[in-house]
């Protein structure tokens, strides 16, 4: 069975690797070397892309197969048509070209080629998922091809697609801060746990580690949060705060840590605060529990400034400035003392 197709050599819109097409045409024509063998091999390996690409490819080239001594040609049908093609001057309308099986194994060979091109081509037309992560003692700077730029604390992750720039959206997991570049009509949609924040540009923070209630926090612009079903939307301007709750609820409050953005900034800053918000502060700066065996030091407040701040010098001078004594385990520290009146 003889199967023709045409393939518009102008709808392929990317450049192929015609490396490995001509690899995979070789070895269906039983022409492939040691060599190509192995670099083919390799590049099956590398993705299921490209097996199934290779596989197509093999069934095309299957379907064009005959043996040589089964090619019977059709003299009358062929006759037909060539007389079905000469005008009243008894000219033929073009060249006569004469078909033969060697012609046609050549034509099913770019067949094969361009087929694998097209293949190539879409695949790497289709929008594809971008991720990028943290480990737990690193932080990431980068930008979006939209040119937003995204802070990313330690042990999170974002992902998004690379058609980015025609669909703003962003998938969040635990926390970063965006400065958002603005696009006519393009909002910028980040999905965050069971939240959902939308703005068209402006700089806010998104805190969605898993166990925490998602958190936004807008440092410029205005802001619309609610849950990933848009049923309970609250807007926020510059200082607001805003948390989804467990029933789905959005909690609207002015930012109350002034050290929401220590993480980013690698600063820490206390003005007569109390102890209990420093300590918060530490524990979300350094990640370590921070317990008091004695409730009278959360009367107690605490002043002071560090930059690139270390967990031993700021322990050193809160004990010294509250009158507390600390200790410290491998897995957190208590402080202990008589408090404050």
């Amino acid at each position: 069975m003889l199967t023709f197709f045409v393939l518009n050599i102008n709808t392929l819109t990317m450049e192929p690797d015609e490396k490995y097409n001509e690899l995979i045409a070789s070895y269906l024509k039983g022409e492939l070397t040691a060599a190509g063998s192995k670099e083919l091999f390799a590049w099956l390996q590398l993705d299921a892309k490209n097996r199934e690409v290779f596989s197509q490819s093999q069934s095309i080239w299957n379907a064009t197969q005959w043996p040589e001594e089964q090619f019977t040609p059709d003299v009358e049908k062929a006759w037909a048509r060539f007389r079905a093609r000469i005008d009243a001057s008894g000219k033929p309308q073009g060249r006569i070209f004469r078909i033969t099986p060697q012609i046609l194994k050549i034509a099913a060979s770019v067949a094969i080629i361009l087929s694998i091109s097209y293949l190539l081509g879409r695949w790497a037309l289709e929008p594809k998922m971008i991720l990028v992560q943290t480990a737990s003692n690193e932080k990431r700077e980068f930008y979006l091809p939209d040119s937003s730029k995204i802070f990313l604390n330690k042990n999170s992750e974002v992902s998004y697609s690379s058609n980015f720039k025609e669909k703003r959206i962003i998938d969040l997991k635990g926390e970063a801060f965006f400065e958002v570049t603005k696009r006519s009509g393009k909002n910028f949609v980040i999905y965050a746990a069971n939240s959902r924040t939308e703005v068209l540009g402006t700089s806010f923070s998104v805190n969605a580690y898993e166990g925490k209630l998602p958190t936004v926090q807008v440092l410029t612009g205005v802001v619309a949060f609610s849950d990933k079903n848009s049923t309970n939307i609250v807007f926020l301007a510059k200082g607001d705060e805003a948390k989804l709750e467990e029933n789905m609820k959005v909690t609207k409050t002015s930012i109350s840590d002034s050290n929401f953005l220590a993480w980013k900034n690698n600063q820490l800053v206390f003005k007569n605060t109390d102890l209990l918000q420093v300590i918060r502060a530490l524990e979300n700066y350094f990640s370590v529990p921070i317990k008091i065996e004695n409730a009278a030091l959360l009367k107690c407040r605490f002043t002071g400034s560090f930059e690139k701040p270390a967990i031993q010098e700021i322990m050193n001078i809160l004990a010294s400035s509250v009158n507390l004594t600390y200790k410290r385990t491998d897995k957190e520290i208590v402080l202990s003392g008589q408090g404050c009146k």
